[in-house]
């Protein structure tokens, strides 16, 4: 919007329809005419809004009448809900309450045709003679029989609509909210982060799906005014937009070397999700076939994410992106949910590929750190030394004037080694690296 020219890459086929519906968003018109469309499509005798919501109905404990459950909370392992969120319309009675013998009943007739809905949703992804058929079986687990019903159902139907193309990419959206809300990976009480792992709590909230669709309209119809975007390699203007590279940064580099003259680098530094990653995957197929997810297989396979694996995957991409850039172009990277491991992680990988460490800007754990880095050659490295992190960590406090947490007296400590380059040898593996840099963090603050 400001009037520079963007290349973006994206191998994620849902970050990359993301990319799309928020530079160039439907008018809010066309969410709410796509979801109208959708709702008035008939399931039998009845409208499809009306057969779905009919699915969360339940009774006010207060008035006894049917309302739509915002919610229903679920044990890991059992078959029935143990209790509801709702707010009455009617007496205005809200909060959590125990599920009657009828919101179990339904919950079990819908598990009782959960095997067929499953199946087909199952196909959408991967073919039944495919070898990744049992990751993406153990993706789709998962999900409880009432949501994947419903987004079955949705799904089935979103294929024979005629949509003109605005209002076919704005019920799209609505739909990623709605998988992303149906799968069993959210907590209640809500006290922990969003999911990373593909791991069910002891107890988690199945959300109402239809109501979850009509509160994404806000979301995405209020994201801004338009930006050109075009898919490689078509140009885009000299007044600005964003060029979307369906692919990975390897693919880019070896495709063009340095023959785009870039003048700065932004991105989000991704952190192990092996939720996102992998539900993506699943998602695509669902959308788009799989056709849309062959590229993005790996998601589905991986199991293991750990930081060691994550130095070395952001090793790549930098020594990836040095192969795009001339020396001394700024990178301005932004970390999400910032813990230790994380930081020792991005600094070690752009002090490994040659980039230089020009600052740091880290506030709290809730916080994205911002950091700045600039292309460069490759130096000597040289040897880790506990001093050096000793006496940056003492400098800090210093100047800080008050007590820090760890995380600030850590980052410090990588600040100092990466302005010296001692963060990883040359030979060293990463995960032989990183942990040499952790033991090392804990021996500086060991003496008094």
């Amino acid at each position: 919007r400001s009037g520079y020219r963007v290349l973006v890459t994206a191998n994620n086929p849902i970050t990359r329809f993301l990319f799309v519906v928020f530079a160039n968003p439907p008018p809010q018109a066309d969410f709410v005419a796509a979801l109208a469309d959708l709702g008035a499509v008939k399931k039998g005798d009845e409208r499809l809004e009306q057969h779905l919501q009919s699915l969360y109905l339940t009774q006010c404990e207060k008035c006894e009448k049917q309302i739509y459950a915002q919610a229903f909370l679920w044990r890991k392992g059992e078959d029935v809900p143990y209790a509801k969120l709702y707010e009455c319309p009617h007496c205005k009675d809200s909060g959590e309450r125990i599920t009657t013998d009828s919101d179990k009943d339904i919950a079990l007739q819908i598990a009782g045709t959960d095997t067929l809905h499953r199946t087909r949703l199952f196909e959408r992804v991967v073919s039944l003679k495919d070898e990744d058929r049992v990751y993406a079986e153990e993706a789709i687990e998962h999900y409880l029989p009432r949501p994947l019903y419903v987004l079955g159902t949705i799904l089935n139907r979103l294929d024979s609509l005629d949509l003109n193309e605005s209002r076919h990419r704005a019920l799209t959206a609505l739909l990623l909210l709605a998988f992303d809300a149906g799968n069993t990976l959210w907590g209640h009480p809500a006290e922990r982060p969003r999911p990373k792992l593909l791991n069910t709590p002891s107890q988690f909230r199945e959300n109402n799906l239809w109501t979850m669709l009509e509160r994404g309209i806000r979301l995405f119809a209020e994201s801004g005014s338009p930006v050109v975007v075009e898919a490689w390699p078509k140009k885009i203007p000299e007044t600005g937009g964003i060029c979307i590279y369906e692919g990975r940064l390897k693919d880019l580099a070896h495709e063009v070397k340095r023959e785009i003259p870039i003048a700065a680098v932004v991105a989000s530094i991704p952190r192990p999700n092996q939720a996102f990653w992998t539900l993506s995957a699943l998602w695509a197929g669902w959308l788009w076939g799989s056709d849309a997810v062959e590229p993005y297989k790996v998601a589905l396979r991986r199991r293991r994410y750990d930081w060691a694996w994550s130095a070395t995957a952001l090793f790549a991409m930098f020594s990836h992106l040095d192969e795009l850039l001339a020396d001394g172009v700024p990178f301005f990277g932004l970390m999400p949910e910032p813990e230790a491991p994380f930081m020792t992680s991005a600094l070690t990988a752009a002090s490994a590929a040659g980039f230089k460490l020009e600052s740091v800007a880290l506030r709290t754990e809730h916080d994205p750190v911002q950091v700045l880095w600039k292309s460069g050659k490759k130096s000597a490295s040289a040897e880790i030394e506990v001093e050096t992190a000793r006496n940056a960590m003492r400098s800090y406090i210093v100047a800080r004037g008050e007590p820090a947490g760890y995380l600030h007296l850590h980052t410090a400590g990588l600040i100092a080694l990466a302005e010296v380059n001692a963060l990883k040898q040359a030979n060293d593996e990463f995960d032989f690296a990183m942990r040499k840099t952790q033991s090392m963090m804990e021996q500086a603050l060991k003496d008094s």
